[in-house]
């Protein structure tokens, strides 16, 4: 999990916060399905959307 420069291992059952306006991306370095609940307060809209190079 990477948010802004901080780059850290998650593992099943872990909970990550990330506030509004944080750069952030997972990758899945390990060898099964990575499956992710996302859940967004307020309302996830593709409008708040802004990938990064």
């Amino acid at each position: 999990m990477t948010l802004e420069s901080d780059v850290f291992d998650v593992s099943a059952g872990d909970t990550v916060l990330i506030n509004s306006g944080v750069a952030h991306k997972i990758e899945n370095t390990g060898g099964a399905l990575l499956k992710i609940l996302c859940c967004c307060s307020p309302a996830y809209s593709h409008e708040d959307t802004e990938l990064l190079e």
